[in-house]
């Protein structure tokens, strides 16, 4: 006969403690002049790829939360907010297009109201 050494009271995964857990950021951008034919969420995420490499882009956390006309919400960790917002300034002599950072937020309710 085999036994389970498991118990029936198995350990279950801890939450991590609220100083563990990463602060996330919201950043509301505005696209002064859109162009045709370039998606600028897509650009935004290429030009900090080039910026700050792989390793470095994957630390920012980036994420595309929402996209409208010529507005968007993207999510960051609290550290990386800075570095988002200087990839817009070489986007915008790059590609000559004009984003803006209107608003940072830290819960995306708040966020949604300045779309």
């Amino acid at each position: 006969m085999i036994t389970s050494t498991k118990s029936k009271n198995s350990a279950k995964l801890k939450a991590l403690s609220p100083s563990l857990r990463l602060k996330t950021r919201y950043l509301v951008y505005e696209v002064l002049n859109p162009t045709k034919g370039l998606t600028i969420a897509k650009s935004i995420e290429n030009q900090c790829r080039e910026l700050y490499g792989i390793i470095g882009f994957a630390a920012m956390d980036f994420r595309k939360i929402e996209v409208k006309a010529n507005k968007g919400i993207i999510m960051t960790n609290r550290k990386s907010v800075d570095k988002l917002k200087a990839s817009f300034v070489f986007l915008n002599k790059k590609e000559n297009i004009g984003i803006v950072s209107r608003y940072v937020s830290g819960s995306l309710k708040k966020a949604k109201t300045y779309l």
